[in-house]
């Protein structure tokens, strides 16, 4: 791993806990599936939902930096 790789590392991992601690990102169904009878452009995003969908994509960026 190289020596900037640990510091982006660590930027996501400060950014997934601020999204969880003021977002929360633990719902327990997705909005998306919530209002699927919905456009895509009429749903009610959740912010959860938002954050969890973020806090996904950081962590896969994470496991991709390690590898």
């Amino acid at each position: 791993m190289h020596s900037m790789d640990w510091i982006e590392i660590l930027a996501c991992r400060m950014t997934i806990w601020f999204l969880k601690r003021g977002y929360g990102a633990n719902c327990e169904t997705k909005d998306t599936d919530d209002f699927s009878d919905l456009a895509p452009d009429e749903w009610p995003r959740c912010a959860s939902c938002r954050a969890k969908e973020t806090v996904d994509f950081l962590e896969e960026h994470i496991r991709l930096l390690k590898s």
